[in-house]
């Protein structure tokens, strides 16, 4: 059975974490999520055997923004014992920010790296060490046997599938070798962050077109809930102008679901972000258009009765909107 060695960092979050792993052991894994999730689980398995560089020596990024991104360095270090006398390792640095780590990139490639030479520059002395012995051993063997009976190739492997894969404390002769990576993983850590800092910039205050332009759209929403009201199921849209000058220039979206209702009837509708393009608010301030598409409900047990869009005919309204006064109720 493979032995498997995880060794977090001292500094530890939900954003960022470095771990080193070396050939798994897939069943001791199993055992040992009580410490490590399931997506670094998953990481563990990516990282030596499927997401590496050409050559298997260097690093590589994978994931995605649901389980978060890797930059997995892999390396090998030269082991007598081992078949093929090398074993792989990884140096694998987890974010959930893609960005972030692109930035950090380069220097914690140069991080990974030092310390990757650093470790191979023991192995190989211990690696040229053994090799040197073993050969002495192999030459007196030799002279003392010459009469003997020849090793058969199945007792050659099944003396080598007996031989205990190495930690890398007996690896490169070094006791606190996993204390002296895991303070290498802090000091990566903590210089990562000071290289690269999150500033949040503030924008321009809002001007009176800006403000006039909002005004204009929640008098849009409000024209919208009537129209869908009447209209029934359906999708409501911003639409860009035909004119040519404003191609290209979008300067909201609303979407609407029709499966939610406020306890007085009205509709709920859901409204990003409104993205606002200059030139379009300054040539046509007040202009707003509508796509409204109509749904209907699937009776289906795929969809639970859910209302999905089809194709229906649609109906556009364009034109320019006039901002509402208040109007106070009074009992």
């Amino acid at each position: 059975m493979k032995n498997t060695q995880i060794s977090n960092t001292l500094e530890q979050n939900h954003l960022h974490k470095i771990i080193f792993i070396k050939q798994l052991d897939w069943l001791a894994l199993e055992g040992f999520i009580g410490t490590v999730d399931r997506i670094s689980l998953l990481i563990f398995k990516f990282s030596l055997t499927a997401e590496f560089c050409q050559g298997r020596d260097g690093p590589v990024l994978f994931g995605d923004d649901e389980n978060g991104y890797v930059m997995s360095y892999m390396f090998k270090l030269k082991d007598s014992q081992a078949r093929g006398e090398a074993r792989f390792y990884s140096f694998m640095m987890l974010m959930t920010d893609r960005v972030y780590l692109i930035s950090c990139w380069p220097y914690i490639v140069s991080a990974f790296k030092s310390m990757v030479i650093n470790l191979q520059e023991r192995a190989n002395i211990i690696f040229q060490r053994e090799k040197e012995l073993k050969q002495q051993q192999q030459a007196s063997y030799s002279i003392s046997n010459r009469r003997g009976a020849p090793i058969s190739q199945e007792q050659f492997f099944k003396r080598r599938s007996h031989t205990p894969l190495r930690s890398l404390v007996d690896l490169l002769g070094i006791k606190d070798i996993y204390v002296q990576i895991q303070a290498q993983f802090s000091l990566i850590l903590k210089l990562a962050s000071r290289k690269r800092l999150e500033k949040l910039n503030p924008g321009r205050s809002e001007s009176a077109l800006y403000k006039k332009m909002f005004q204009s759209v929640q008098t849009a929403a409000k024209l919208a809930r009537q129209v869908l009201k009447d209209a029934g199921i359906g999708t409501i849209m911003t639409l860009m102008e035909n004119d040519s000058d404003l191609n290209g220039y979008p300067f909201g979206i609303m979407e609407y679901y029709n499966e939610n209702y406020f306890n007085n009837g009205n509709l709920l509708l859901y409204m990003s972000d409104l993205q606002l393009s200059a030139k379009n608010m300054h040539q046509h301030p007040n202009r707003l258009s509508f796509s409204i598409r109509a749904t209907k409900e699937y009776n289906k047990p795929l969809y639970g009765n859910s209302t999905t869009p089809v194709e229906q005919p649609r109906f556009t309204l364009f034109g320019y909107v006039t901002l509402l006064d208040e109007v106070v109720l009074v009992d």
